[in-house]
Order: structure tokens, then sequence, then C-alpha cells
């Protein structure tokens, strides 16, 4: 390649990206909401006005209405609210500005791996240029640009490589501000002083700020201060759950074995894709650390980082691109344990500068001299990549052709075969939407949710002792979950069961107040302000479930509708007893005892004379 023909590249290339990223994903603007889309986007009221941009700084719950779910996110939450703004519950105009970021880290991993990874090298201009087309294209970088949860990856990725930039044309307070919008949309950014150190040591050689470690203390201290800053404002925000582990019996090591298998499918995935999925069912490596083969993962990484540390002096961008694949993604996979083993748009950063610019340099290695070999191969892999991307962006637009692959990719998924059936029931098919719920049983017993939409299939199909069942048993694993109560609400009041139907739609009101759907059913009874409802709810709450906490919350609600209810007075009493708060109970009684003078209830009367004289 001549010096012309390398300018010409140069001044192009702007344009050829922006070709090959948009062709590749123009057809993906109504792809739809999916996962947590529904509580981060669709149902969540803090997203759904622009007055609510100074509680994302400081309210953790503000990322999603499902209180286990909470985190600080506020430029990312910003960027939601404004496309809310936009275009509502319309998802086009989310998926404009998640292309538009994917676009912009392409053009940024070129600019830096042309002037900074490569720097004056006669190569610098087509390895740069295939690194960026190798990220761009990605089939693996799919599920971050299409799933709008996963834009705050995306956009704490573009503030990151600005930042990285930035430091690199040592433009210290610029760099600093641009990290601080990366902090504020995701927290993998706190990596950010350990990349900055890892291109400080394997360029020392060529770049003079780094031969005196003093001067570049000097030059990562902004960097190291702010990344503290950080901590400890999230640290004041969060409340203290999140240090505490979903699940106890999954230690740190427990994790560390298990991502060392999920970094190597990284790799496999970015190179060869045909496992994407939805959702992954990757198993945790329990202990055994040779029996399940940890010991292999373990060699596989330590050789590579190995390999790069010996040649980190020749071959710089070996050596960078290992460390900046293995730092960034260290947040999530390396001692933290978090709910998935594997998650496609996890390693969307690590990608940038790392398992792309790998590529790049493996195949400028593997071409030899040839130029021309190494442009061929490069273009032939890219346009292999956008083809492979391209299919994937196709399944991403309709729900049911996604979540069937993810369920044929991964069998023992409950994720995928549940959501494969729901979307099966929702198109009407529901003969072969059967076999994906009862799948999903089997996999997970012990999830309402399972059983929740067997009743709900059932029903459909006419099946009313089978929904029944499933709904009982959707109740019986989540007795805190509205849904269970609703949907066993409906399996009644289609038997004809309208009394006990009502008091399943207050029962799943009083565990989830204002829940729609129960609300809406109560209405069309005529039903939302009778007392009796709540009171069957409670009763049942009480006596059949041993559920004190609930039972109070339903005679409450009871109380509130009618302040001389009888019963509600006598339960929660009883209930408050039961709970050993007697003083609270003592002013129930109190109220429980002229009641039964009126009714002519002796026994009653007895019994609160009874509580009364026993509580000072």
């Amino acid at each position: 390649m001549t010096p012309g023909t390398t300018r010409r590249l140069d001044r192009m290339f702007p344009l050829l990206l922006a070709a090959s990223v948009l062709l590749t994903y123009a057809h993906t603007l109504h792809v739809g909401f999916y996962f947590d889309d529904s509580y981060t986007i669709l149902s969540n009221p803090a997203v759904h006005s622009l007055k609510n941009v100074f509680r994302y700084f400081y309210d953790p719950y503000a990322v999603s209405p499902v209180r286990s779910n909470f985190d600080v996110r506020p430029l990312f939450l910003l960027s939601c609210a404004l496309n809310w703004a936009v275009s509502g519950p319309a998802p086009w105009s989310y998926h404009v500005v998640n292309i538009a970021l994917h676009l912009l880290n392409a053009w940024l991993v070129f600019v830096i791996a042309r002037d900074h990874l490569w720097k004056a090298d006669s190569n610098a201009v087509p390895a740069a240029a295939s690194a960026s087309l190798f990220f761009a294209l990605a089939p693996l970088n799919t599920q971050a640009v299409n799933y709008m949860h996963a834009r705050s990856g995306l956009l704490a990725t573009t503030f990151y490589l600005i930042a990285f930039l930035e430091a690199l044309r040592g433009r210290g307070i610029r760099s600093a501000a641009w990290l601080a919008c990366a902090l504020l949309s995701k927290a993998i950014a706190v990596t950010f002083p350990a990349s900055l150190f890892a291109y400080a040591w394997i360029y020392r050689a060529t770049d003079r700020r780094f031969g005196d470690w003093k001067r570049a203390a000097v030059w990562l201290a902004p960097s190291v201060v702010l990344t503290l800053l950080y901590v400890v404002y999230r640290w004041a925000v969060l409340p203290a759950a999140v240090s505490q582990p979903q699940d106890p019996s999954l230690t740190p090591w427990i994790w560390l074995m298990t991502q060392s298998r999920a970094h190597l499918h990284y790799v496999r995935q970015f190179v060869w894709p045909d496992r994407l999925s939805l959702s992954h069912d990757a198993p945790y490596v329990l202990y055994r650390f040779f029996a399940d083969g940890a010991w292999l993962y373990f060699s596989l990484i330590g050789g590579w980082v190995l390999t790069a540390l010996l040649v980190s002096r020749r071959q710089p961008q070996a050596a960078f691109g290992t460390a900046w694949f293995f730092i960034t993604l260290s947040p999530e996979s390396t001692l933290i344990p978090g709910t998935e083993v594997i998650n496609d748009h996890r390693p969307y950063i690590a990608t940038s500068l790392g398992l792309a610019v790998l590529l790049a340099w493996g195949l400028r290695r593997l071409s030899g001299p040839s130029r021309r070999a190494f442009l061929a191969s490069a273009a032939l892999l890219a346009a292999a990549g956008a083809g492979s991307s391209g299919y994937r962006n196709w399944q991403w637009r309709d729900s049911l052709v996604l979540w069937v692959d993810a369920a044929r990719k991964e069998p023992k998924s409950l994720r995928a075969n549940m959501n494969a059936g729901v979307a099966l029931m929702a198109r009407g098919r529901l003969a072969e939407a059967r076999p994906y719920l009862e799948r999903a049983r089997e996999n997970a017993p012990r999830w309402a949710y399972t059983h929740a939409n067997l009743a709900v299939l059932s029903l459909a199909e006419g099946r009313l002792s089978e929904a029944l069942e499933a709904a009982e048993s959707a109740v019986r694993t989540g007795p805190d979950l509205a849904l269970s109560y609703f949907h066993r609400g409906q399996v009644l009041q289609r038997m004809g069961r309208g009394g006990e139907a009502a008091g399943d739609f207050a029962a799943a009101q009083v565990v989830e107040p204002g829940h729609p759907a129960s609300l809406e059913s109560l209405k069309r009874l005529g039903l939302e302000r009778d007392p009796e409802p709540p009171m069957r709810a409670g009763l049942r709450f009480y006596y059949e479930m041993r559920r004190s906490d609930l039972a109070e919350r339903a005679f409450r609600t009871v109380l509130e509708k009618r302040r001389d209810h009888y019963g509600a007075h006598y339960q929660l009493a009883s209930v408050l007893d039961s709970l050993g708060r007697h003083a609270e109970a003592r002013s129930y009684w109190e109220k429980v005892l002229p009641l039964a003078r009126r009714y002519g209830d002796s026994v009653s009367e007895r019994t609160a004379r009874e509580r009364l004289r026993r509580t000072p």
C-alpha cells in the first residue's frame, strides 16, 4: 500500500465506517423492549418526565420501580428520559441514539488505534481501520446496540474512550470531565486508571512521558482521585443491601472460576458467533477446580497473559489489547458475583480496544509482508461480520424468533423457554407454547412465573381444572407476587366462583397496591370499594397461608374502606397479638368489645375481655 493509498483510506474511512454500521443496523429501529427494558423504561415513571433529572443523582431506586433493582446511573437515565420526551414508548428514537453511540465508539477505536497503539507504524491506518470495523460489525456486539437497557454500557464506553483519548493527548482536565461522565453512566468505568496504567507501562519505551515514573504518576493521579471520589459517592448513595450477596453460597472464588470460562466464551463468540443468545444457561463452577475443568481455563488465560507480557516490548498492540480485555471486564467478571454467568452485552467495552485490536494485530502478523493479503482478509472478515450481524439484527426484530432461537440454543434455560412460550401464546399458538412452558416448569419448579403462565395457557385452552392447579402452585411458590393471585382470580372467575375471585383480586392489591390488572378486575365486578374482598383475602392469608404480615395489610385495607368493620377489628387484633405487638393489639380489642356487645357475640366479647385483662 503506497503512502497515497494510505492517506486516501484515512480520509475515506469515516464514510466507509458510517455506511457499514448504518447498513447493518438500519432495519433495527423497530426492535422492541426486552428484559429490564420494561422496568427501566416502559413502566418507570422516573424517566417519563425530565422534572426528575436531579433525582437520578441521589435516588438509587430511580433506575427501576422494582425495589430489588437499584443503582446510580444518572446519565443513562437522563438519556432514556430524553428519548421518552421525543418518542415516548415508540422504540425508534432509542435505537437512533444507540446506533449513533456505537458508530462514535467505532470511530474512537480507529483514532486511538491509529494515533496511539500503532503510532508511526506504516501499518497504522489499515490496522486501525480493521480494528474499528471488527468492533463495529461484530455480531457479539449486536445485543449491546439493540437492547435498550444495555445503553448504560454503551454510553459508559463512549465517555470512557473519549476520556482515554484525551488523556493520551495530554488533556488532563478534559479527560477527567469525560471520565466523570463515564462513571455516572455505569460503574464499569472504575477500571479507567488501570487501563491508563497498562498503556503507560506497555508504551513506556516509545512515549517519553512514561519513562519518568514521577511524571507518569502525575499523569495518572487525576483519574485515580476522581475514581476514588466516585466510589465514596456510590457508597453514600446506594443502600446497604448492595454489599450483601444475592446468593451467599456464590463466593468470589466460585465466580472467578466460572468467569474464567466466560472470558474464553466471549473470545470465541467474537471470532465465531455461533452461540449468541438472549439467555445463557451456563452453570457455576462449584469448588471443583480440577473436576469442572477450571484448571484448563485458568491455564489458557494464564498462558495468554504471560505470552502478552513477554512480547510487550516488541508487540505492544498484542499486550495492550490483552490488558484492555481483562481490565475492562474485571468489574463484572472477576470477584464480584452477578446474576448471570454469561451475558452477550457484557464484553462490549472489552471488545473495543481489546479483542478488535488483537484480531487486527493477529491478522496482520499472519498476513506476513503482504499488505494486500492483510487488507483482503480484513475486508473478508468484516463482510462476514456484517452479514452475521445483519442476520442477528433480523432476529432481534421479532421477539418470538429471538426467544425460540434462545430456547433452541439453551434448552435448559428457564428464561428462554418461558419467554418463548409466552411469545407463542401472544400469537395464539397455544399448542406450540405448552412444551416450552412445561420445560420451564421442569427446570424451575419453585419459580412462580412458570406456574402462572401455565395457568394462563390452560385457561385459554379451556382446561379449567389444570388452570386452577397451576394457579394454586403459583400462589404457593410466589406468595409475594401479585400476579399469582390475579391469575388464580381469573381462573376462579371463569369457574363461576366470583366471591373467591374477588378475594384473590383484592389479595393482589394487598401484595402490590395499585396492581393495575387486579384493580381493573375489581372495578368490572363493581367491588373496588367493597370491604369484603380484602376481608376474604385477609382470612386466607392468616388461616390458610400463615402469613400474618399480609393478613395485617389486608385487614387494614378493610378498615380503610369501612372503619367500623367488626370482623376486621377482631382479626387485626388477633394478628397483632400473634406478632407480639400487644400494645397495638389492645387498641383494637377495645374497639372489638362494644362491637361484640352490639352484635350479641358473647364468645368474642369474652375473648376481648380476656385479652384486655392480660395486656396492661
